[in-house]
């Protein structure tokens, strides 16, 4: 049985460090694909302190439980 995708995180791992920071959510994996290619060509910042990030790697996770698919959602803007 194929299990649901409800939305896709973008999360980077910086030079060094051992905990994977999620950047943005998405609903598509089509934008997902687009956001992370654009990161990784070019430089991307944090988001609390704006300073630049060291060497990151990029990831897209699905994300596979409701649960957690509206937590990342509770603050959206829109």
């Amino acid at each position: 049985m194929k299990e649901k995708i409800y939305s896709y995180k973008v999360c980077y791992i910086e030079k060094g460090c051992k905990k994977m920071v999620r950047y943005i959510v998405t609903d598509s994996l089509m934008l997902a694909e687009m956001e992370l290619r654009y990161y990784e060509k070019n430089p991307a910042y944090e988001r609390n302190t704006n300073r630049l990030l060291n060497n990151p790697t990029w990831k897209i996770i699905p994300v596979k439980n409701l649960i957690e698919h509206k937590l990342l959602w509770r603050g959206c803007p829109f």
